[in-house]
């Protein structure tokens, strides 16, 4: 199912008889591709500084998720230095960086915001661009031995860390569309808790409120429901 296909469910009581459409700003949590080093054994990401940022990892296995660390940025160029850990002697180390800047939960390649390679610490600089928009987003560091790393899949050597970053810039507040719904609208006779299920052009932030009740038409009764959300 792939993630514009994706559904949410309205699970519900239904009290008389509707030809029930659902109307909702709502969407879903998407999920960002995995990736990771398969081995740790000869190099990892030992550190990461961005602007006022920092943080020292060690060793994590091939992948480590930081998302918990939230970095802030705004529209302008900050200072970053990537240093690898060794498990002996020295290699050179491909870098990358990507930041989803329009929040879409892919990495393109106009998103790329550092690659480098050294066999020390390397030191350069990101620029977050006036168009990116405002909120948390995604921001993966990738490593790899020799050739560059991509932003999904796997890789024999190195590792991969993702972080939160909090941008300051213009708020997207157009809300999704709803691009299906089932059963279909002018449906008739929908059983006693029944299921209406939408599907949306985008995802949202997964923290996105949903309400208590939604607003059937032509009658404009409040219909009382709980949303459930498939897991990220």
């Amino acid at each position: 199912m792939t993630r514009l296909k994706k559904k949410f469910f309205i699970h519900f009581l239904i009290l008389a008889v509707f030809s029930p459409i659902v109307f909702a700003s709502a969407g879903l949590g998407a999920e960002y591709c995995a990736s990771n080093g398969d081995s740790v054994y000869y190099e990892w990401i030992q550190g990461v500084a961005i602007g006022e940022f920092s943080n020292i990892s060690d060793s994590n296995n091939g992948y480590a998720d930081f998302t918990a660390k939230v970095i802030d940025l705004a529209a302008g160029s900050y200072p970053i230095s990537l240093t690898p850990g060794y498990g002996s002697g020295t290699y050179t180390e491909s870098w990358k960086i990507w930041i989803d800047f329009n929040h879409d939960f892919t990495f393109t390649t106009d998103e790329v915001v550092y690659s480098g390679s050294s066999s020390n610490t390397i030191v350069g600089n990101i620029t977050i661009p006036d168009s990116a928009l405002s909120g948390d987003t995604r921001m993966r560091i990738s490593m790899r031995f020799g050739t560059a790393p991509p932003a999904c899949g796997s890789f024999a050597y190195g590792e991969v860390e993702d972080y939160t970053v909090r941008i300051e810039g213009t708020i997207d507040t157009i809300p999704p569309a709803i691009t299906g719904v089932a059963p279909a609208t002018g449906t008739i006779n929908v059983p006693v808790d029944g299921v209406i299920s939408a599907t949306f052009s985008e995802p949202l932030d997964p923290a996105t409120p949903f309400p208590n009740h939604w607003t059937l038409r032509p009658l404009p009764l409040p219909l009382f429901s709980s949303v459930t959300v498939p897991p990220r």
